[in-house]
């Protein structure tokens, strides 16, 4: 088996088959048959592992080069910020002036933006947290509305408090002003607003509105079709064409007294 593994990471498992075989000497000369390979399938089953594990040790060597080469050569100019690979892999990935903006929109007491946070999708073995912010110095022509900009990204394997506190802690670190963000906004998961309050204390914490209304639907799918959508229409609105949205009672300014976010992203 060791001879046969070895034998696979620079040939084709046909190839590697029949050299283990001729160096045990043919199945006149060996003691047994566990001393030959069983067959190509177990040549190729081999080839594939060991693509795949040296498929990831590559990735992670990548990863640790460009954040060193990065530091060295700019540290301010630097995208990729830390990398940390026990007890799980986790890189936190954001540009100084990300950092900046998220002080300048997100800390000034008579005119600040929510900076949001969640988890939004898995990049193979990793889940991606992305945060965004508004910048109000920006305003979209079309729905004169200031536009979402996406800040630090984090990659992590597990949801945990331990691993949101280091990446919040380390946006601390690079920019210490971030600990004065007022207001942020999640889709509830406790130990990712948790992590937030332990660094921005100043903060309060919203809940996105996106996900206020996905957890809505969840109690009313045993009504029928036409009934859910009459009242999730009105609580949040409808839209009536394509430039035009009817509010509903969660969605009117002047009744609305509700603290939750609209979605950030």
């Amino acid at each position: 088996m060791a001879d046969l593994r070895v034998a696979v990471r620079d040939q084709k498992p046909k190839a590697a088959y029949h050299q283990v075989e001729e160096m045990a000497g043919g199945i006149k000369k060996v003691d047994s048959l566990s001393d030959l390979p069983r067959n190509r399938d177990q040549a190729s089953y081999l080839r594939r592992g060991s693509s795949e594990k040296n498929a990831d040790v590559d990735s992670l060597v990548i990863l640790l080069e460009q954040c060193k080469r990065q530091q060295l050569a700019n540290p301010k100019t630097a995208f990729v910020r830390e990398v940390s690979c026990a007890p799980e892999l986790r890189c936190v990935m954001c540009y100084d002036d990300q950092l900046a903006d998220i002080v300048r929109f997100c800390t000034h007491p008579s005119n600040f933006g929510i900076l949001g946070a969640d988890p939004a999708f898995n990049l193979g073995k990793f889940n991606v947290t992305v945060t965004t912010y508004t910048n109000k110095k920006v305003v979209d022509r079309k729905t004169r509305k200031h536009p979402v900009m996406i800040g630090p990204l984090f990659m992590h394997q597990a949801k945990t408090y331990d691993a949101y506190n280091y990446f919040f802690s380390k946006m601390v670190s690079c920019n210490k002003d971030i600990a004065n963000v007022l207001a942020f906004d999640t889709d509830g998961e406790e130990p990712l607003f948790k992590a937030m309050e332990h660094n921005m204390y100043h903060a309060i914490h919203l809940r996105c509105f996106g996900h206020f209304r996905d957890n809505c639907k969840e109690p009313l799918r045993a009504l029928a079709r036409e009934v859910q959508k009459e009242f999730l229409d009105d609580l949040f609105g409808r839209r009536v064409d394509n430039d035009s949205m009817e509010t509903g009672k969660l969605t009117n300014k002047s009744t609305n007294t509700m603290p939750i976010s609209a979605c950030s992203f």
